[in-house]
């Protein structure tokens, strides 16, 4: 089977970007690769990796080497993007994006992004290359899902219900079935 690593950003003392109501986007990444995850493992194709299931801190390097021990053959990572409080119009910037960081993972990129702007109906910012440790270093096709902005009223209350989580869950689902043909 097919090895798949869920990557639920930041954690333990790590909390990630905090939203405009003061909720941490760690505790909205571990809920959603939480759903996708028991999704995947009740479809029963994969085996599901995740590099934490509880609120533990977990250094970057850790978790490119969780996916590297686990000999994974795709790793997905879930996140909520802000931006810093004196960014011009902030609460205005909204929008879905999908990094990777290695031309191999441009078709994982591809097919999960799709996935993600059907997930969450947010303004489609596009796929972008970026140096980000997890998606770099890691060997296997790897993406980083900036799911939607904690700085954006809308995206907020949104990414916090539990509507949008199943729905990004499923779409995550269906994007690494996609991808590995199953």
């Amino acid at each position: 089977k097919p090895v798949v690593v869920l990557d639920a950003g930041h954690g333990g003392t790590q909390s990630g970007a905090v939203s405009l109501t003061g909720k941490l986007e760690k505790n909205f990444n571990l809920a959603v690769i939480q759903k996708a995850g028991a999704l995947l493992m009740q479809a029963g194709l994969v085996d599901v990796i995740f590099t934490r299931t509880e609120d533990v801190t977990r250094g970057l390097q850790e978790r490119v080497d969780i996916a590297e021990r686990a000999k994974a053959n795709l790793f997905i990572s879930v996140h909520g993007n802000s931006l810093p409080a004196d960014y011009p119009n902030r609460n205005k910037v909204n929008g879905s994006e999908t990094y990777y960081s290695r031309a191999e993972s441009l078709p994982l990129a591809q097919i999960m992004h799709k996935h993600l702007v059907a997930a969450t109906g947010f303004k489609d910012n596009g796929i972008r290359s970026k140096s980000l440790h997890v998606t770099r270093e890691s060997s296997m096709p790897a993406v980083l899902l900036e799911v939607g902005y904690l700085t954006n009223p809308g995206n907020e209350s949104a990414m916090y219900s539990e509507q949008l989580q199943d729905s990004l869950a499923r779409e995550i689902v269906a994007g690494i079935m996609e991808y590995l043909g199953l």
